[in-house]
């Protein structure tokens, strides 16, 4: 790391996606923590999230239950 790199702020993220499969409903969840650059947006993150857990459960016609990204750290240094 260079002396002008500063670490990157980290986050933690869920995602809850549901689909039809046949007559009843499926669904998925993925949590994890990430350390997005810069200049990534929360669009970004959410599509990356979003292919991520489509591609894990093969659902197909998939929507959001439920998406949050907030900081992972809960008290200040």
């Amino acid at each position: 790391m260079s002396s002008r790199e500063r670490p990157r702020k980290r986050w933690h993220w869920v995602i809850t996606i549901a689909w039809r499969e046949g007559r009843f409903w499926d669904m998925a969840m993925l949590e994890g923590d990430c350390a997005p650059r810069p200049n990534h947006t929360r669009q970004q993150m959410f599509d990356l999230f979003y292919n991520k857990i489509v591609k894990k459960s093969g659902a197909k016609d998939a929507f959001v239950v439920y998406f949050s990204l907030e900081p992972d750290q809960l008290v200040s240094k």
